[in-house]
């Protein structure tokens, strides 16, 4: 299977006390999966009944790296709460994951370097789920097309624009999601919020939030060099 941006997509599920699908997130440098706060919070809360010194565990799928016909499956932890304000005020929606596996022909994906690419004419690649009449619930990818405003907001997201109001858009489990530039293979960011429906003047709705690559990548960034400063006594 060749390497490309789509096999970075990677889906959440929560163990305990069942396996259930929670959100996306993505394979970005350093071996680490970025999601979002929310999705980690949901897939590790504690089960009603159990006690909270029980383990929690997360299971990361992949659903374009296939061993024996199945997606290939791995737990994971978690690597870094991004919650250090010094790095990003106000925190965001954001958490880093450690696989214990990653495998073979699956892209890690290089992180925006600058804000020029991260905005602009962009899509996205989600999980998206759809009920049938009878209640059942299926799921698919697909790409839904927008544009990423390059104002930041006041929680420190980008508002992304879908382009097509009667096309496919966002479900609760897109959450982490990547979303890319039209033009570009680096990760501009990862779907946080979406709405769907009409606002108060009954106009179509069809905006969502993107967690930044530059705000990922300085957390990517002082995870890694945090033991050496530890190991020297700095901050």
């Amino acid at each position: 299977m060749a390497e490309t941006i789509e096999t970075g997509l990677v889906y959440i599920h929560r163990t305990k006390p069942t396996k259930r699908f929670v959100g996306c997130g993505v394979l970005i440098e350093g071996g680490y999966v970025a999601t979002c706060r929310h999705v980690c919070r949901e897939a590790t809360k504690v089960a009603p009944g159990s006690t909270p010194e029980e383990p929690l565990e997360v299971e990361l799928e992949y659903p374009r790296a296939r061993e024996g016909g199945v997606p290939f499956r791995s737990p994971a932890s978690l690597a870094d709460a991004c919650d250090d304000p010094q790095i990003a005020d106000p925190l965001p929606d954001l958490v880093l994951l450690q696989p214990d596996q990653i495998p073979s022909g699956v892209m890690t994906l290089q992180l925006a370097t600058q804000e020029r690419y991260e905005v602009g004419t962009a899509y996205a690649h989600a999980r998206l789920g759809r009920k049938d009449p009878g209640g059942s619930e299926t799921w698919r990818d697909a790409f839904p097309p927008g544009k990423i405003d390059p104002r930041i907001t006041d929680d420190g997201l980008r508002q992304f624009t879908g382009e097509l109001p009667t096309g496919y858009w966002f479900t609760s489990g897109s959450s982490g999601s990547p979303v890319f530039l039209d033009d570009g293979q680096q990760l501009a960011g990862i779907l946080s919020l979406s709405e769907l429906g009409a606002n108060d003047g009954e106009s179509p709705l069809h905006e969502a939030f993107v967690v930044p690559a530059t705000t990922i990548r300085r957390f990517v960034g002082a995870h890694a060099a945090r033991p050496a400063a530890e190991s020297e006594g700095i901050d």
